[in-house]
C-alpha cells in the first residue's frame, strides 16, 4: 500500500479512516513447520521446531525437549465446555478446526465460510466430520435448543388452545407452517419443511452440543 497506509496488521490502516486492519493468517508453510495432523484422531500435534523460530537457544531446546510429538492446543477459553479448542501460533489463537483445515487443503478457508462439524460435536476435528459451508448452512445444523420444552425443533405448544405449533427460521424470518391438534402431525410438517430448505439431517439432535 502507498499514501501513508501500513501493512502491519492490528495496527491503524491510515490516518484518515482510523480503521484497523485484520491479523493475518499464519501462512500454510508456517503451520506445516509446526504440525502434524492425524486424520485418525483428528488430533494436531507439534514437531521439532528450527531455531529460527526462537528468540534464544534456551527457548529452542525448552520447546523440542518438552514439546515434540505432544498434542497441540487446548480449550478455547474458559468458558468452553463444549470441546472447541485453539492453537497458538506466535502467541495468537486460531480456531483448531481452521487450522486444521488449511494444513490439510493448504489454503484458509475463504472469506464468508464457516467450517461445520457435521456430527455437531467441536472437539471431534476428524476430517471426515469437517465441512465448509456458509454461516447460512451452519445454522442448518444445530443441536436442539435446551429452551426447547416440545423435544423437537420448531415445535411449541400453543398458549391459547391445547395444540402444537409449528415454525421454522428461513431467510431471516420465522415461517408459520401451521397448528395441529396432534403432536406427530406438527413434528411430520416442520420435519419436511427442513428437508424442502435444505437443513442438514442431523439438526435438532438431542444430547450432542453445537458445531
Amino acid at each position: 500500500m502507498k499514501d501513508n497506509h501500513l501493512e502491519v496488521s492490528g495496527k491503524t490502516c491510515c490516518p484518515t479512516c482510523g480503521q484497523k486492519l485484520p491479523e493475518p493468517e499464519p501462512s500454510v508453510e508456517i503451520l506445516e513447520d509446526f504440525f502434524d495432523y492425524n486424520l485418525l484422531t483428528g488430533f494436531l500435534t507439534h514437531k521439532y521446531r528450527p531455531m529460527k523460530y526462537f528468540k534464544s537457544k534456551r527457548s529452542y531446546s525448552k520447546f523440542n525437549n518438552n514439546m515434540v510429538g505432544k498434542r497441540a492446543g487446548s480449550p478455547y477459553d474458559h468458558l468452553s465446555k463444549n470441546g472447541r479448542r485453539s492453537i497458538s501460533v506466535f502467541r495468537k489463537k486460531y480456531l483448531e478446526h481452521r487450522v486444521i483445515w488449511a494444513l490439510y487443503y493448504k489454503e484458509w478457508p475463504p472469506k464468508g465460510m464457516v467450517i461445520d462439524h457435521i456430527n455437531g460435536d467441536p472437539s471431534d476435528n476428524r476430517l471426515d466430520n469437517l465441512r465448509l459451508v456458509t454461516p447460512r448452512e451452519n445454522a442448518m445444523n444445530r443441536k436442539l435448543s435446551s429452551n426447547c420444552k416440545s423435544g423437537v425443533s420448531g415445535i411449541h405448544k400453543s398458549v391459547t388452545r391445547n395444540s402444537w405449533v409449528a415454525v421454522i427460521w428461513v431467510g431471516g424470518r420465522n415461517l408459520n407452517l401451521g397448528t395441529f391438534i396432534n403432536f406427530d402431525d406438527a413434528v411430520k410438517v416442520r420435519k419436511a419443511a427442513e428437508i424442502k430448505y435444505g437443513f442438514h439431517e442431523n439438526h435438532g439432535r438431542d444430547g450432542i452440543v453445537d458445531g
